[in-house]
């Protein structure tokens, strides 16, 4: 028997991992910590297995992450998707070139990615930005310490917003634009390829054997998805996890005209078409301890309550348009239950939120499939996708079953499906994925609330337009003449 290893540096992690805050809008990761974090969750996951059957390890990690690191391998800056410092320099980048890298790269807003990052680090630390050797994403690094080789595949390259998704190559045009040098940039492999072998130090910290091929698992959201089961066109994942994304694989980089959707690579080959909806579970975070209550007693309470819980709407979650990030939109301001939810008891609160995801998710998946075509299988991922309420109210929503994942770190097995790829145990990503998937459970939509959730889905879309106009039109009031 073949073990293999996944691990998965997230957003939410925080049992693992530390930010350190400069300012109220920059946040950087602590390396030592986050490697201690990977040691030890290793030896905690060997602790009950034969290190010596390890066939292979994979890594992913959250997306647009960046470190920069020097020649000697010291990391001089590791910011996460949560880092803001780079707005004004991608703003600017975005005015003067958004169409073209939305083109290209098939994604938005700039200041996420290592243009603008790199553009801050240059103005704030000109000392430390010229000793800069590799630019790598969260899990390339997290194998640049494993193995000591710098390398990525499609779907982190895509992350650094200089990858051309036509020629599946970094772009030169994009390069040039951001005065991002291409000897920054590491080596893109197919996905499945490893990186580099386990190196006798980092072997000796983690309890494995050295020489294990080491690859790299993607982007979370992707490796979740393929996690999932979903691997080719017709079929859809939500990933609901502190934020959510819809994922449709396409079989070619298909560019959204109205500009809703990324594109991106995807894991076992073709593109998948991506919709951001918003917090997922951080909003049911928040309205949880506003009640002082568990997610559980959220999922039970929201299962009691009457569909379309008596008029209430929780409006947060929606898919948003690539120029329109949901971050920028909402400003952690738009929840607002606890105004009109006078009169109507907590249940009823409990299921507006509930039904707000979900119906987040199904308008995503309506603006996929509108670009990547019909979708005949459903699959919902993440923390969020523990809650059977929120799954029937999509199935519900949607008019089909969805299949709601057993495996609660779906970004971790995706992971090591790769790996399983790079150690030989599998020929390919589809094969691994058919091997080793998640199918979860399957689960139908309610009959007796069809209906009211179609009619408080309705309402819920006519909110969320008039709530985005008001939000454009303020934003229009109070933006630069």
């Amino acid at each position: 028997m073949s073990l293999l290893l996944g691990l998965d540096i997230g957003t939410s992690g925080g049992r693992c991992l530390r930010y350190r805050r400069d300012d109220p809008v920059g946040c950087e990761l602590d390396p030592r910590q986050a490697w201690d974090a990977l040691v030890n969750a290793t030896r905690e996951a060997l602790s009950t297995a034969d290190a010596r059957e390890v066939a292979g390890i994979g890594v992913t990690s959250q997306r647009t992450g960046v470190v920069f690191v020097d020649e000697d391998g010291r990391e001089l800056y590791a910011g996460p998707n949560a880092d803001g410092r780079a707005v004004s320099e991608g703003l600017a980048f975005e005015r003067d070139h958004g169409d073209r890298i939305y083109r290209v790269a098939g994604r938005l807003p700039v200041m996420l990615y290592l243009p603008a990052r790199l553009a801050w680090f240059r103005a704030n630390r000109p000392q430390d930005s010229r000793r800069v050797r590799w630019a790598l994403s969260f899990s390339d690094w997290a194998i640049f310490r494993l193995t000591g080789a710098a390398g990525t595949e499609p779907t982190q390259a895509a992350e650094m917003l200089v990858y051309d998704l036509a020629s599946g190559a970094w772009s030169d045009e994009l390069c040039r634009l951001f005065e991002v040098p291409s000897h920054l940039l590491p080596t893109i492999l197919g996905p499945g390829a490893p990186t580099g072998w386990l190196s006798s130090a980092a072997a000796d910290e983690l309890g494995l054997p050295a020489g294990l091929p080491t690859v790299a698992g993607g982007s979370d959201t992707q490796a979740a998805a393929i996690a999932a089961g979903v691997t080719g066109p017709g079929q859809a994942a939500v990933v609901a996890g502190s934020t959510m994304l819809c994922q449709q694989p396409v079989a070619e980089p298909v560019i959204d005209q109205d500009r809703r959707l990324w594109t991106s690579p995807f894991p076992s080959g073709g593109f998948v078409l991506e919709a951001h909806c918003g917090e997922a579970g951080a909003a049911l975070d928040w309205m949880a301890n506003l009640l002082g209550e568990t997610h559980e007693w959220m999922d039970k309470s929201a299962a009691v309550s009457e569909p379309g819980a008596g008029g209430l709407c929780f409006l947060d979650p929606a898919p948003s348009r690539v120029g329109d990030f949901p971050l920028m939109r909402t400003a952690g301001l738009l929840f607002p239950a606890p105004v009109l939810a006078l009169g109507r008891t907590r249940e009823d609160v409990a299921r507006a939120t509930i039904e707000g995801i979900a119906f987040g998710a199904a308008a995503g998946l309506e603006w996929t499939s509108e670009v990547g075509g019909p979708i005949y299988d459903v699959a919902a991922t993440g923390g969020v996708a523990r809650s059977r309420t929120f799954v029937r109210v999509l199935a519900s929503a949607l008019g089909r079953p969805v299949r709601a994942a057993s495996e609660t770190n779906g970004s971790a097995l995706g992971a090591a499906i790769l790996a399983s790829v790079g150690s030989g145990v599998h020929g390919d990503v589809a094969q691994a994925a058919g091997a080793m998937a998640d199918r979860g459970e399957r689960v139908d939509p309610d009959e007796s609330w069809i209906d009211p959730t179609t009619t408080a889905y309705a309402t819920w879309h006519e909110r969320v337009r008039l709530l985005d106009e008001n939000t454009l039109r303020v934003s229009h009031m109070i933006g630069p003449r």
